[in-house]
């Protein structure tokens, strides 16, 4: 583990060192086609600004691409895998649609919702206490989070909330 707040210049370079190992270990194990990384590449620039596309959107630019319509989940699935900076969560109905083309805009969002609304609510001062303590977050405070302001991120409270209940984090 690497506390990314105090490791020094050498531990971090040697974790990015360790992670560009991984991605190209598992790249090299299963080639990825020039069409697909072409596609990746595109989606990764055409949405940079948003961090997010919709799946007709993807389809879209596939297409000029030279890949089928029916491609498209199973490359989004394969980046989503073997590189994980697009993400797609084809098994969470709510964000079948939605395409995370620049995962630091989820991390943000996710910051966003975790400061604002379980350490610094000031109507909910001890929460972060509580939610230590016990492990739980009250349902009413969650369906509280999902309908407040989103603020500058385009990706919504609910969506992170949703993606939080996904990986058992709430």
């Amino acid at each position: 583990p690497l506390d990314n707040k105090n490791g020094t210049k050498e531990e971090i370079q040697g974790l990015q060192k360790f992670i560009k190992e991984l991605i190209l270990q598992r790249l090299e194990s299963t080639p990825m086609p020039q069409s697909w990384l072409l596609f990746h590449i595109a989606l990764r620039h055409s949405y940079e600004d948003d961090g997010w596309c919709t799946m007709e959107q993807c389809v879209v630019l596939a297409a000029q691409c030279n890949i089928p319509m029916q491609d498209v989940e199973p490359i989004l699935e394969y980046i989503h895998h073997h590189i994980g900076n697009v993400l797609h969560y084809a098994d969470i109905p709510e964000l079948r649609d939605k395409v995370f083309c620049d995962p630091n805009r989820l991390l943000e969002a996710i910051n966003r919702v975790i400061i604002l609304s379980f350490v610094g609510d000031p109507n909910h001062p001890n929460l972060a206490q509580e939610i230590r303590k016990t492990g739980e977050v009250p349902g009413k405070l969650l369906r509280e989070i999902e309908t407040k302001a989103v603020g500058l991120s385009s990706i919504t409270n609910k969506e992170v909330i949703i993606l939080l209940k996904h990986y058992k984090i709430i």
